[in-house]
């Protein structure tokens, strides 16, 4: 079987048009892959997120994602392997550009991504990388009210792998420097072999500085 996502984490913007943060997320991630007539399905374990923004000024902004998830329950065509793990590694950096009008944030980011997946078990292990380009567009909420909400689509284009995300972001505000967040991610790309889904439920805090 082919293992090469075309996946990377959208980073979400700040909470505010020139603030600065750090995400700090726990993850649990659910991956589907399906190539003719076999179906492969991972979930469990728990993973972390790490990501962070960083404005150059009011409108440009830094911002990079490190993510890790580990799913421990794997079946072939629905039958259970015990022992076996599979473990995704994604990593992305760029720039993005972005603004704040009465109601809404939005911005567009351009990014570098690779993900690296490895199946392992007691027989061995195999893995593959993969990496390419990450367009996204999001909106929000404009920083205001002690509710906070995102969400973002993103175009991928890997070397091997193409295809869309979707994210989303909710959260609550304990003052200006923290929020609580729960977050979630679906993607859906594919190769000349098999069609790729991956998904990650995740809840953390994130940081204003």
């Amino acid at each position: 079987m082919k293992w090469l996502f075309g996946m990377g984490l959208a980073v979400v913007s700040s909470t505010a048009a020139s603030q600065n943060t750090l995400d700090f997320r726990l993850v649990s991630g659910a991956y589907e892959v399906e190539e003719g007539a076999d179906e492969l399905e991972a979930e469990g374990g728990v993973g972390f997120n790490l990501k962070g923004q960083f404005h150059v000024n009011e409108r440009l902004f830094i911002r990079a994602n490190y993510l890790t998830a580990e799913p421990d329950e794997v079946e072939i065509n629905g039958q259970d392997l015990d022992g076996v793990e599979l473990e995704g590694t994604f990593f992305r950096v760029g720039l993005g550009l972005g603004g704040v009008n009465e109601n809404l944030r939005y911005y567009g980011a351009l990014e570098f991504g690779d993900v690296e997946l490895e199946l392992s078990g007691s027989g061995g292990s195999v893995a593959s990388d993969d990496n390419g380009l990450v367009v996204s567009v999001g909106l929000g909420d404009n920083g205001e009210t002690a509710f906070l909400w995102e969400v973002e689509l993103g175009l991928v284009q890997f070397d091997e792998v193409d295809g869309g995300s979707f994210e989303f972001a909710l959260g609550y505000r304990v003052n200006e420097q923290v929020a609580i967040l729960l977050s979630g991610q679906s993607y859906a790309v594919e190769d000349d072999v098999a069609e790729y889904t991956l998904g990650h439920g995740m809840l953390g805090v994130r940081i204003g500085f």
